[in-house]
């Protein structure tokens, strides 16, 4: 585990990470679920060498209320 990440592990114990399968816009759909959670966690796109955030992540990034982190897409 890379230094990062321990500490934001330590910083975020969930309490329960939620799967699901969701309909409507995916933005609204998130936000929603999102709503009486500590965290959200979102992707990114594109595999160039800066992460670009997609449509979903861009609307959660300007609609949304709490924390959010994006991951970036992976390289391989």
């Amino acid at each position: 585990m890379e230094p990062g990440t321990r500490i934001l592990a330590q910083l975020y114990h969930p309490r329960r990470i939620a799967c699901a399968a969701l309909w409507g816009i995916p933005g609204q759909a998130l936000l929603s679920q999102a709503l009486d959670t500590g965290l959200l966690v979102l992707g990114t796109t594109g595999n160039g060498a800066v992460p670009v955030p997609g449509a979903t992540s861009r609307y959660c990034l300007r609609h949304g209320c709490g924390p959010l982190v994006l991951v970036p897409a992976s390289s391989a």
